[in-house]
């Protein structure tokens, strides 16, 4: 639950290596219904999927659905998602938007909550790409 772009963590330990997570976002009420994505980063940083219009929303945004994904969970360490509001990458400023993120492996921690209103919320989305990175 936050605004435009937060960023969410989940640790994966030696033991849950090859494990398939599953995860979604889903709208939490009908006042601040929007259209929600999810990117998926590595422990390394790389992009390992993006999701998008998977699954009904529990409130239906004006447009579009909630993204949902299903990986392999590959990599022990801090595995990263992103979620923001997709149609424009945000919000209007400072507009509260209310969601939920569950996985099927372990509960999600915030790592970054929004950011100031009036920045570039997609400007902070950092992931690796080339060598090490398949994409």
């Amino acid at each position: 639950m936050s605004r435009k772009n937060d960023s969410w963590g989940i640790e994966i330990g030696a033991d849950e290596v090859g494990e398939v997570v599953h995860a979604m976002v889903d709208t939490a009420d009908e006042a601040t219904a929007f259209d929600p994505a999810m990117w998926v980063l590595s422990p390394s940083g790389c992009l390992s999927h993006t999701s998008d219009d998977d699954v009904e929303c529990t409130f239906a945004p004006p447009s579009f659905s909630c993204p949902a994904v299903r990986y392999l969970a590959d990599e022990e360490g801090t595995w990263r998602f992103q979620v923001l509001a997709y149609s424009t990458c945000a919000v209007d400023d400072g507009e509260e938007v209310n969601y939920v993120l569950r996985t099927s492996v372990a509960e999600p921690t915030l790592t970054y909550d929004a950011e100031p209103a009036g920045s570039d919320p997609c400007a902070d989305i950092e992931y690796a790409t080339g060598s090490g990175c398949s994409v």
